[in-house]
């Protein structure tokens, strides 16, 4: 509670105005400089970090995408050359791929048969 509570600042009279920190020293401004660099190269620092971490976590994600997209498509244009190599074998038979299955069944029932 202030001492003097219905007087106003004007009241009291002039007075030398206080700093709550020593500015006027020059060894203050020096140290609070340096301690400010300090802080700004500490910051700088970090970020650079930070950056290399992003760009080495987008680079593997990146790097992962276009491994998967690779393993997809190898194996989805081996089954489309599987699929038409054996096409083109029944087809080479002179038989559609429904006669062959027909034929092959055939042949085992035939084997069969002929073990009894």
């Amino acid at each position: 509670m202030p001492a003097h509570p219905s007087k106003t600042p004007s009241d009291l009279g002039p007075t030398t105005p206080q700093d709550l920190y020593p500015t006027s020293d020059i060894r203050f401004v020096i140290s609070e400089i340096s301690k400010l660099e300090e802080r700004v190269n500490n910051l700088i620092s970090e970020n650079k970090h930070q950056r290399s971490d992003i760009t080495k976590l987008l680079l593997a994600l990146v790097a992962g995408f276009l491994i998967l997209a690779g393993m997809l498509i190898t194996g989805y244009l081996n089954l489309v050359n599987l699929l038409y190599l054996r096409n083109r074998f029944v087809e080479y038979q002179g038989h559609t791929l429904t006669e062959f299955n027909l034929l092959r069944n055939l042949r085992a029932v035939k084997v069969l048969d002929a073990i009894q």
